[in-house]
């Protein structure tokens, strides 16, 4: 594998690469350290197409290239560092697999710092994501599809999957599903990154950097919010400069369009770790608790 990501650097940047380290990275991605030598650092990822839990078929390519349009954008928009990435190739003409090549965000992500990270750096963190949750998706951008079909297909693709769990009934799936199929929604999309977490986050000598945007999405900003609540990493600090940058008093997190959001959430992340990650058993319980506690507040708000 070494051996071929040389020749694709030494294929496109025409450098010799002189160190690789493999990374810990995505679920469906393998993930490198490229230095060449230039001592320029690059991140090279790549993976493969498959079918997730829900069904739903997952284009590796089309996932990397929302991820570029979502940097790209980002980064003519805001004076925001994150990464510039030069290539995605799914071609298969230099490698078996779809791979993108992008910069190395150099310094620690939050959940890499030993020492506590003050509350003003997560106020500006919460400013940031506001920034971004304000940008507008112009009417030619990367999907034509309503935010009401989007969200309405990926809850259910979400919750089937803890049918055979016992987290929920066929029943109650298709009740839920069929209420937010029908909710009016707001059609304004912006730009969202819903993987707002701790290790994501890069920080040196006070630069905050933003990384890993393969679950970006365009929607409502409280989706966003939403998938950062059950995250459960950030300070009061980092809402508070949210709600700030957003111009509003607070987060109504009663309202049922919140709710839905939350489920969505709490229904991914319970598929990932029963599904595909090793998780501690006692995480796993609490992922599963949590979703059935919200599961039962919105059947019982709308019946």
């Amino acid at each position: 594998m070494e051996t071929k990501i040389k020749e694709i650097f030494k294929k496109i940047f025409s450098a010799e690469v002189t160190s690789i380290k493999k990374l810990s990275g995505g679920i469906s991605f393998c993930t490198y350290k490229v230095v060449t030598e230039t001592g320029k650092a690059y991140v090279f990822r790549y993976g493969e197409n498959y079918e997730n839990t829900g069904g739903r078929y997952i284009d590796i390519g089309q996932t990397f290239r929302r991820e570029k349009f979502f940097f790209d954008t980002i980064s003519n928009k805001l004076v925001l560092c994150v990464p510039h990435i030069y290539i995605v190739d799914d071609s298969h003409e230099l490698f078996d697999y779809t791979f993108e090549i992008y910069d190395y965000i150099e310094g620690c992500s939050l959940e890499e710092l030993t020492s506590d990270v003050n509350d003003e750096v997560y106020y500006k963190i919460g400013k940031i994501i506001a920034s971004i949750n304000k940008i507008k998706l112009p009417d030619d951008g990367f999907t034509e599809e309503s935010w009401s079909s989007v969200f309405s297909k990926r809850l259910n693709e979400r919750l089937k999957p803890l049918v055979r769990d016992n987290l929920i009934n066929q029943d109650e799936v298709k009740q839920i599903c069929s209420y937010y199929n029908c909710f009016k929604f707001t059609e304004d999309r912006f730009f969202l990154h819903l993987d707002v977490r701790k290790g994501n986050i890069i920080y040196k000598d006070g630069i905050i950097g933003l990384i890993d945007a393969e679950n970006a999405e365009f929607g409502d900003p409280l989706f966003e919010l939403a998938r950062i609540d059950v995250y459960n990493e950030m300070k009061e600090s980092f809402y508070k400069g949210y709600m700030d940058e957003m111009g509003i008093k607070d987060i109504n997190r009663e309202s049922i369009q919140y709710c839905g959001y939350a489920l969505e959430a709490l229904a991914f992340l319970t598929n990932v770790f029963i599904h595909e990650i090793d998780a501690e058993k006692e995480i796993v319980e609490d992922m599963k608790n949590r979703t059935i506690k919200m599961k039962d507040k919105i059947l019982s708000a709308i019946s």
